[in-house]
């Protein structure tokens, strides 16, 4: 192989690692976003791709007798990297999965290396002060109690008695 060709080469496949590379790709192309949306270049943009219905990453979210349990994907995540938040409605989850070797040159990276936020929709009103949370083999589980609102009831009737 020519040496020059085999230099461009190798200048070329440089350039495709860079992250500003695929940067370039996407600023160059206003046809694609308008197809498909601009791509994220702050972090509060990114950020906003990767929260709301987002499905990263994976949970279950179910009832089982007076509780709401919310079962997430963490695998690698330790409990001091995890904020879990409850605001009226909300159960807002916040960490970041990094490499777990940051240093080497990877040859297949599948492991998502990306901050994230998970916001869950909680259907009833919680107890806020007895929601509890645990972590093992890399599934966080959120126990939220709850009180189911009655939608029926009695109302007692008063009878006053004319002057």
């Amino acid at each position: 192989m020519d040496m020059e060709k085999l230099k461009q080469w190798l200048d070329l496949t440089k350039q495709y690692q860079s992250e500003n590379f695929w940067h370039q790709v996407f600023d160059q192309s206003t046809a694609s976003d308008e197809l498909f949306g601009a791509f994220p270049q702050s972090a509060d943009q990114k950020r906003e791709v990767f929260q709301g219905n987002s499905t990263f990453p994976l949970c279950d979210v179910y009832e089982k007798d007076d509780l709401f349990i919310i079962e997430v994907e963490v695998p690698g995540l330790k409990k001091d990297q995890i904020e879990i938040t409850y605001e009226e409605k909300y159960i807002l989850i916040r960490s970041a999965f990094r490499n777990f070797q940051p240093s080497i040159r990877y040859h297949k990276k599948e492991r998502l290396n990306k901050a994230f936020e998970k916001k869950i929709f909680l259907p009833y009103e919680m107890k806020a002060h007895s929601i509890k949370s645990s972590i093992q083999n890399g599934v966080l589980t959120i126990q939220c109690p709850f009180q189911r609102h009655q939608n029926k009831m009695s109302i007692q009737i008063d009878e006053v008695e004319e002057p």
